[in-house]
């Protein structure tokens, strides 16, 4: 569902809705509100409730400083917000350096007798 637009870092984005099943909030379910810059098609900034720790926690994850590394282009600094915290970031997480397919599936799953983690949410 479109969220609106709004200026995030100088950006003009779009923001997109993103929930399950309905827009509308659920007791046990988070949301999501991606806000992706108009020109790049990047996310500059994902804002979230945090349902399942409390009904009244909500969060934002920015998403700066884009790097590429070797085609795969991701964020390197992720600043979080929280109305938890008045003033500034909760924390920041970087990426400093990315590989890719440097494991197997069966390295990453070695317990072949568990059940596949997928997308399923709660009931």
């Amino acid at each position: 569902m479109y969220g609106g637009d709004k200026t995030i870092n100088g950006n003009l984005c779009d923001g997109v809705l993103a929930s399950w099943e309905t827009t509308k909030p659920q007791r046990k379910i988070d949301q999501y509100l991606i806000w992706i810059d108009r020109e790049t098609k990047r996310i500059c900034k994902l804002e979230y409730t945090i349902r399942e720790v409390m009904s009244f926690i909500t969060g934002a994850v920015y998403y700066n400083d884009y790097k590429d590394y070797n085609g795969i282009i991701l964020p390197s600094s992720l600043p979080i917000e929280s109305n938890l915290v008045k003033n500034g970031y909760m924390h920041e997480m970087r990426i400093k350096s990315f590989r890719h397919d440097i494991y197997w599936v069966e390295e990453l799953q070695p317990n072949t007798e568990l059940n596949k983690v997928g997308d399923k949410k709660p009931d």
